[in-house]
């Protein structure tokens, strides 16, 4: 799936934008489905199914805006969920996620004719102050630290 979407955005330059509900959609089945399947299972197609959605974020962020207010709470409650049980590639295409969240909300305040680099409001997927904070703390905490860089934390 992230590498279909990723061609069909990048690579080939086709239409998706027309098609972004249905491609949201498939990834939000997916994220609700994921919770009722064994953690293996849903940890195997994290990797894909967070890429494919950063893909359509980071490519076609204005039209996500609406596709983010009404589904975005679903795909970010997985990622804060899945983030301390993953690792390696999964947890790689988390944090990409995070940032591509973060650049929506970016662009949204820009089209709600906020000051640059304000967040704006996409909804029940909208991201506070504080909730930066903690997704920054979650990021660089010691542990986080550890299993991202180990060379680092054994050389310290």
């Amino acid at each position: 799936l992230a590498n279909l979407v990723y061609h069909l955005t990048v690579s080939l330059g086709y239409g998706v934008h027309v098609r972004l509900a249905s491609c949201f959609d498939l990834i939000v089945k997916w994220c609700r489905l994921s919770t009722s399947q064994p953690r293996q299972t849903a940890n195997q197609c994290l990797h894909y199914v967070m890429s494919a959605a950063t893909s359509l974020l980071l490519t076609h962020p204005e039209q996500c805006v609406p596709i983010m207010r009404e589904n975005g709470r679903y795909l970010l409650a997985l990622v804060k969920k899945s983030f301390t049980l993953t690792s390696g590639q999964p947890r790689d295409a988390l944090i990409d996620y995070y940032s591509a969240h973060l650049y929506v909300c970016e662009i949204a305040g820009k089209m709600q004719g906020l000051l640059p680099g304000d967040l704006g409001d996409i909804g029940r997927a909208s991201l506070s102050p504080s909730q930066v904070d903690s997704i920054l703390a979650m990021l660089i905490s010691d542990k986080q630290m550890a299993e991202t860089f180990p060379v680092i934390a054994t050389d310290a």
